[in-house]
């Protein structure tokens, strides 16, 4: 990088911060309902075509804006889509009261579908400061039929509208997260989406302050159908988005919930939740719900012909459309697998999913990456390093029971786990079902998720959430008594209770990340994980191992649970 980039960026970083630093020091001020000018802005005569001019965008991008006119719009195509910069900055995120009263009397005045009454759009209250410390890329449009079947979207249902250059609709938020993901890109959180609408100047439309109908496809003028994506350039926003508002509502990726009324920065959204996010309006809503700070909420399974999104990313990364010779399979569960493909970035990402397998209760596990092992434990828990499992999998959400068995170990009871079973009688066990012992690392991701947890519930330890050396009673205990210890995923005992075999030979960690290890081709023992009712507090964490030789049955300490991929299952 040049000096003269240098200089820029550091200037532009100044002015920035001051900016900041000087509203901060302002008292709160309720956001206006008047209209105000809004700089109008040409994608064509606007976006930069060279290298340097790019370098340049980006590295004022990264300084950050204090109001729209601060920034130009600027657009790269990227595997075949073309995408705009966001630049860092501020806004206000929802509505004040007096915006929300405006738009209420219009909306009752105007609405066709009655939709509007005096509570309908309390949710978009507190306003609250949201900040972005980093600039991010947004698809210009609606991700388009065409673009879903160039890289092989799966959908359990059709567009009702197939032409190609019209969003894609009848998509659910689980199809939605896993098209973003094979396109290396994600859905926005809710809060990038409406900085992308209405930017620093918190405007109340994508184009500015005042309602124009032109500018977009709603129920008034949409002929009940979506329309080409693009197809109202005028109602482009600050950034160079189109169709944001109107057309398809577009999922993002937030739980929907109330508001917090601290100042956030990059906020995510709730850890969990009922429904997910979907904002901007559609073909088929009125004035009121085609506002930039409107919110809708739907669950996130379920798919209509005005649910739509748009992709996101941190970064613009070249891959190429992958190649699905079949469509993906759906199960009894409808699209549950769709998200669990997609994969998840933190535990809340993931609300369990629990099947019965052949009378057997199974817990989904979605892809995704975590660290392994712990610099902070034992010896054989070091190096920590990242590994990645690129497909889901099912695991027992306990461990196997004497019922299940066909027989008892030292303690009778078909609800106590099976103990004193050697590994090789596990491994067959789990073979005989059609399944097979989890590996060392499925396991691990099982019990501790992308949060990399010490323990299967978080990251203190709690006497009520597992069967260990200072409650056991010196014996095993029913699986499921301690169900507040479930880990994210909804397995129960990874910690405690009995020591569980996995299928991989014991052996020392790479230092390198992995994608779905196996461990050594070879070794003097197989390795043993959880803990066990005589295990103190050290030896019932997630990241915890031992070996022991696999014909050896060590009593009444050791137990197994099954594991296998989403295709060995009915």
């Amino acid at each position: 990088m040049s000096v003269g980039h240098h200089a820029l960026r550091s200037f532009l970083t100044i002015i920035f911060l001051l900016g900041v630093f000087l509203s901060s020091c302002r008292p709160d001020q309720p956001l206006s309902s008047t209209p105000v000018p809004s700089a109008t802005y040409s994608l064509s005569s606007t976006s930069v075509s060279t290298l340097t001019d790019g370098e340049q965008a980006y590295q004022v991008a990264k300084a950050g804006i204090t109001q729209n006119a601060d920034w130009i719009p600027y657009t790269d195509v990227i595997n075949g889509v073309e995408m705009a910069l966001v630049p860092a900055g501020c806004f206000m995120m929802g509505s004040t009261g007096e915006q929300l009263e405006a738009i209420f009397q219009i909306c009752k005045a105007d609405s066709e579908t009655g939709e509007c009454d005096s509570t309908a759009f309390e949710d978009e209250q507190p306003v609250h400061q949201v900040c972005f410390e980093q600039p991010f890329w947004v698809d210009v449009t609606e991700v388009t039929n065409g673009q879903f079947e160039e890289w092989n979207g799966q959908a359990a249902k059709s567009s009702r509208w197939t032409d190609a250059d019209h969003p894609r609709d009848n998509v659910t938020w689980a199809e939605a997260v896993a098209f973003c993901r094979q396109r290396g890109a994600r859905l926005l959180t809710e809060a990038e989406w409406e900085y992308v609408a209405r930017g620093p100047d918190g405007l109340v439309y994508p184009w500015g302050n005042t309602f124009i109908s032109h500018h977009l496809i709603y129920s008034a003028n949409s002929g009940r159908q979506t329309w080409a994506s693009g197809s109202k350039p005028d109602g482009a926003s600050w950034v160079g988005a189109l169709d944001l508002g109107g057309n398809v509502w577009e999922w993002v990726n937030d739980w929907y919930g109330s508001y917090l009324s601290e100042p956030q920065v990059d906020p995510v959204g709730p850890d969990n939740g009922m429904y997910r996010v979907l904002r901007g309006g559609a073909w088929n809503r009125d004035i009121g719900r085609v506002r930039a700070a409107n919110r809708g909420k739907a669950d996130p399974y379920i798919d209509n012909d005005s649910y739509g999104f748009r992709c996101g990313s941190d970064e613009l990364v070249d891959i190429s459309p992958i190649s699905v010779s079949t469509p993906l399979h759906v199960e009894r569960a409808g699209d549950i697998l769709a998200p669990a493909r997609a994969g998840v970035t933190r535990n809340s990402d993931w609300t369990p999913y629990i099947e019965n397998i052949d009378g057997v209760e199974m817990a989904l596990v979605p892809a995704g990456c975590f660290m392994m092992g712990s610099d902070n434990g034992e010896n054989n828990e070091q190096p920590a390093r990242q590994v990645c499992f690129n497909d889901p999998f099912r695991i027992d959400v306990t461990e196997v029971t004497n019922a299940q068995y066909g027989s008892s170990g030292k303690w009778p009871g078909d609800s106590l786990p099976r103990e004193n079973v050697t590994w090789e009688q596990a491994d067959a066990f789990c073979h005989r079902r059609g399944l097979r012992l989890p590996t060392e690392a499925e396991w691990e991701y099982a019990a501790r998720g992308p949060d990399g947890l010490i323990y299967p519930w978080g990251n203190e330890f709690d006497a009520d959430n597992v069967v260990y050396i200072g409650n056991s009673g010196n014996r095993t205990w029913d699986v499921g008594s301690k169900p507040s210890g479930v880990s994210w995923v909804g397995a129960i005992d990874l910690s405690g209770n009995v020591w569980e075999w996995v299928n991989d030979w014991y052996g020392l960690y790479l230092s390198e990340p992995q994608i779905n290890p196996t461990g050594p081709d070879q070794g003097a023992y197989y390795v043993l994980r959880g803990g066990s009712w005589y295990g103190s507090e050290r030896y019932v964490r997630a990241a915890v191992r031992y070996g022991e030789q696999s014909d050896r049955v060590i009593g009444d300490l050791v137990g197994f649970r099954c594991s296998g991929p989403i295709s060995a299952t009915p």
